[in-house]
């Protein structure tokens, strides 16, 4: 039971993530971890997009998406 399931076509998709570990924080493995993911659910036809939605105050996280290849959407 996703959130996005009344706002948005049967073919979009979310993700969410979280590096608990701070000292893993800072080397890539969360931009790793997001281009591998999309890549895994693009491989499902059925796809036609996938969102996200980080809070507004997590730089770290927009830099990371941004850096998957996500942009902002108003």
């Amino acid at each position: 039971d996703g959130r996005w399931e009344e706002e948005t076509d049967p073919g979009v998709r979310g993700i969410d993530q979280l590096l608990a570990n701070a000292s893993q924080l800072g080397k890539g493995l969360g931009t790793k971890l997001v281009r591998a993911l999309v890549e895994l659910l693009f491989n499902d036809p059925e796809v036609t997009k996938i969102q996200t939605d980080p809070s507004p105050s997590n730089l770290r996280a927009i830099r990371c998406y941004e850096k998957a290849g996500f942009e902002r959407q108003g």
